[in-house]
C-alpha cells in the first residue's frame, strides 16, 4: 500500500470502475476492461509480496501488459464514439505514466546481463526500442 505505483493503480482503477458504472457498454467489453484494471493493482500487490527478483518482475510485467489491455480497449471505445476524447487522454496519460514506472522498477529487478536482451526485446514494441512508444500508437490524427 505505500508504494507510489500502487497508490496511482487504484487512482486508475478507480477512474475506470466509475467509467464504466456511468456508461451502458456491452457486457462483454465491460467485464473485459474491469478486470484488466483490476490486473494491474493485484498484479502489483502479488508481485510487491514475492521475496525473489524473478517473481517480483513477472507479476509487473503482468501487471503493465494489464495496462496496454485497458488503454487498447479504451481506443476501441474512443473509435466507436463511446468515450471522450478528454477522458481518454485522461486515462491514456495516467496509464502512460504507471507504464513508465512499472517499466523502471522491472528494469531494476534484472540482475544478469543474459537477461537484459529478453526484457528489453519484450518490452520494446517500437523498431527504435522505445520502452513506451506504444502509447504513441493511440495519438490519433484522423477524427475519431
Amino acid at each position: 500500500e505505500k508504494l507510489v505505483v500502487y497508490k496511482k493503480a487504484m487512482e486508475f482503477n478507480f477512474g475506470i470502475q466509475d467509467f464504466l458504472n456511468g456508461t451502458k457498454l456491452d457486457s462483454t467489453t465491460n467485464n473485459q476492461l474491469r478486470r484488466a484494471s483490476l490486473s494491474i493493482v493485484l498484479n502489483i500487490a502479488e508481485g510487491s509480496d514475492r521475496f525473489s527478483k524473478p517473481d517480483r518482475k513477472n507479476f509487473f510485467i503482468i501487471s503493465r501488459s494489464s495496462i496496454f489491455e485497458c488503454i487498447s480497449i479504451l481506443d476501441v471505445l474512443k473509435g466507436e464514439g463511446l468515450i471522450e476524447d478528454e477522458l481518454f487522454a485522461e486515462f491514456y496519460h495516467q496509464g502512460e505514466e504507471l507504464s513508465k514506472i512499472l517499466y523502471a522498477m522491472i528494469r531494476s529487478l534484472i540482475t544478469s546481463n543474459h537477461e537484459r536482451p529478453l526484457v528489453a526485446s519484450f518490452m520494446a514494441i517500437s523498431q527504435r526500442n522505445e520502452p513506451h512508444s506504444f502509447f504513441r500508437r493511440f495519438r490519433r490524427t484522423d477524427s475519431h
